[in-house]
């Protein structure tokens, strides 16, 4: 309860009554941390019900295995939310494919990254937190098989439960919530490859 309460003060402190269309303004994190002046933590949860793959599979542009890169932290484009872009090590793309890897003009060739909301950004010496409780969590070094969904230039998981780690060429679902893709826990991950593959393609047949 105390970080939506600090939350909502903040909101207030930078005068949120500024109104467009009728509608509320919200601050951007910039200006919440330096009417703060100190960090800023924002929690989002979410009350998903079960995972239905057939749902996942239709929002799903590209099927890769790839190893996790660094990760960088970002603002979006109105400074009202923070993502983290992974860089993808020598993926492996299974089905789909991945325009920003094309060479751009001048020979320089964009690497695939994966998009995750959240994440820490800094301003000054202060900091904007926010962490999605249903997203899974990844770290560097990660060996994932992920489906992902295209908004502009950026990659997303297609969905919280599209992304699933492999240990020892079995697959882990990272997200915990009951539905379809529990099925494919301790699976061997090309016999899963395999099948989300066949899936896509009779999606995209229908």
């Amino acid at each position: 309860m105390m970080r939506w309460s600090l939350v909502t003060i903040v909101l207030a402190m930078v005068g949120v009554s500024a109104q467009a269309q009728g509608k509320l303004i919200q601050p951007t994190l910039r200006e919440q941390v330096q009417a703060l002046q100190d960090n800023l933590f924002t929690e989002v949860s979410s009350d998903s019900g079960p995972v239905r793959m057939d749902q996942v599979i239709n929002r799903t542009d590209v099927i890769v295995r790839a190893t996790l890169g660094q990760p960088k932290s970002m603002l979006s484009a109105d400074e009202r939310d923070i993502y983290t872009s992974f860089d993808v090590v020598n993926p492996k793309i299974l089905a789909g494919s991945i325009s920003t890897n094309a060479a751009r003009p001048g020979g320089v060739v964009v690497p695939l990254t994966i998009a995750v909301p959240g994440g820490t950004v800094a301003f000054g010496k202060f900091t904007a937190t926010i962490r999605h409780n249903g997203m899974p969590q990844l770290s560097p070094g990660m060996d994932l098989l992920v489906l992902l969904h295209r908004e502009g230039d950026k990659y997303w998981p297609a969905s919280d439960a599209a992304i699933f780690s492999v240990v020892k060429s079995r697959i882990v679902p990272l997200q915990r919530r009951s539905g379809d893709h529990q099925g494919f826990a301790g699976r061997d991950v090309d016999s899963v490859s395999t099948e989300l593959v066949a899936l896509k393609k009779k999606s995209t047949s229908k």
